[in-house]
């Protein structure tokens, strides 16, 4: 890799396309939106992320489309104390990207937000048995339950989010 990371998050794209996104740099406890790509031979430079971001999940939806989800801001919350101490504070985020690789810099969507704002939590996409795709997002630092948001594609080659159902345990 080319960044030095830790709190990362990465999902493959294709068999042989592997994308890793934020994280800290632990050295200089810097905040990351950048992001690479690892395609068998090295990592090289891609699209940053809207925002920086840690402790978030991302779930592959097909070879060129990923969900980036939850997480941990802390850009606007950095406290200096009398001692010039550096404390950070962090906000759990209740945020969903959806990237489209194909668009480069400009791949990013904001959808709906969720209900729960989450970190370090878990999620993936699950295909039903009507073929329809479904994004599951289940605990994280806070919270036990568990969202299940309905995805659609419309015919402008973009997805959707929906609200989820909620509250399952």
């Amino acid at each position: 890799m080319n960044s030095i990371r830790s709190e990362l998050a990465g999902a493959l794209f294709t068999n042989d396309t592997f994308w890793v996104t934020g994280g800290e740099n632990p050295q200089t406890e810097q905040d990351l939106s950048s992001t690479e790509l690892y395609q068998g031979i090295g990592c090289n430079e891609s699209s940053d992320m809207p925002v920086t971001l840690r402790d978030h999940v991302m779930a592959r939806i097909n070879d060129t489309h990923m969900f980036v989800f939850c997480g941990r801001d802390t850009s606007s919350n950095i406290i200096f104390n009398s001692f010039c101490d550096v404390h950070k504070f962090f906000n759990d985020l209740d945020s969903v990207w959806i990237y489209d690789r194909t668009r480069g810099d400009f791949g990013w969507t904001t959808t709906p937000l969720m209900p729960t704002s989450r970190s370090l939590c878990t999620g993936g996409v699950v295909r039903y048995p009507d073929s329809s795709l479904h994004l599951v997002v289940t605990s994280g630092s806070t919270d036990l339950t568990t969202d299940i948001y309905s995805l659609s594609y419309e015919v402008n080659s973009k997805y959707t989010l929906h609200r989820p159902n909620t509250g399952f345990a």
